[in-house]
């Protein structure tokens, strides 16, 4: 592996509050990502993972806390640096098809991020742009294809080649593989995963699949109605919060939903392991081992 160029990434106290909204999307999250690295976000709809990418990117209102993308305050930055560290972040979203422009060509569509980057004009780019499709595994009869005439896998591995595009310090994936089918979906994760290790970018990456992350290496955050429920180094065989059991669970079986309290630990109201002080406060973190942490009072054994 190629030495780090990522950036690292430091999230301190981070709140986030929509106007008008009475409960903050995002609270109380703390994170860590060395810079190299690679965190897994996992949470099910609503639980503030996709508001995080948006804070990431400048894009969401953080009430308080900060946001460190090599030792810079996001929100202390003017607008002009502001502009030139997010032309260091790659970006891929949920929807492979929708986030392309439909009239422009698999080619030129990559050529648009190494121009963006590098500078310089697309056409001083389209020889770079077909060896990064060839990367990532369009054949090259398809590289001057629009995506209305791509399969959504395809369109997928299009967004990754534009995502790293000249050499991104940060890519943020907002579950890439939710509107694939899982053998696809699979694929899609080995290419991000494979990308990283040899372009050496900080990789976030956000899904509500929990059991897909044995085939992504680096940590996992797990998220609870905007609050930290689970933190690890790495992938977890048996997670310890009865939230990521509720997680995993659903991943390979039907698990009747469950309702989550305003105040407190928000799973108590479905929690197997409630005690009647989870309805007073927040959690404070408790430690499993080095870098393993979670927010509960009563986490069950091994």
């Amino acid at each position: 592996m190629s030495a780090p160029r990522g950036l690292a990434l430091s999230i301190r106290g981070l709140e986030v509050r929509y106007p008008g909204s009475p409960v903050p999307v995002l609270r109380g999250l703390d994170l860590e990502v060395p810079a190299g690295t690679t965190v897994a976000v996992v949470g099910e709809s609503g639980s503030g993972k996709t508001v995080l990418v948006r804070a990431l990117l400048g894009m969401a209102p953080v009430r308080r806390g900060a946001l460190l993308l090599d030792g810079l305050d996001l929100r202390s930055l003017g607008r002009g640096r502001r502009a030139a560290l997010r032309r260091r972040i790659g970006t891929v979203f949920q929807s492979p098809v929708d986030s392309l422009d439909p009239r422009w060509t698999a080619r030129r569509t990559v050529a648009e991020g190494l121009s963006l980057r590098l500078g310089g004009g697309l056409g001083t780019h389209l020889g770079e742009a077909g060896n990064l499709l060839d990367r990532v595994g369009i054949a090259a009869d398809r590289w001057d294809a629009r995506p209305g005439a791509l399969s959504g896998g395809e369109c997928q591995r299009v967004a990754v080649a534009r995502a790293v595009a000249g050499g991104p310090a940060l890519v943020l994936a907002d579950e890439p593989t939710a509107m694939l089918d899982p053998d696809v979906g699979r694929q899609v994760l080995d290419l991000l995963t494979s990308l990283q290790s040899s372009m050496g970018f900080t990789l976030v990456l956000v899904t509500h699949h929990l059991r897909e992350l044995d085939r992504v290496p680096g940590g996992l955050l797990v998220l609870c109605a905007g609050r930290p429920a689970e933190r690890t180094v790495g992938y977890p065989e048996n997670p310890r919060h009865p939230f990521s059991r509720h997680l995993w669970d659903a991943a390979v079986r039907p698990v009747a939903p469950v309702e989550l309290a305003a105040e407190g630990c928000p799973f108590r109201p479905g929690c197997p392991r409630a005690l009647p002080g989870c309805a007073e406060g927040y959690p404070d973190p408790w430690q499993v081992e080095e870098g393993w942490v979670v927010w509960c009072r009563n986490p069950p054994l091994l």
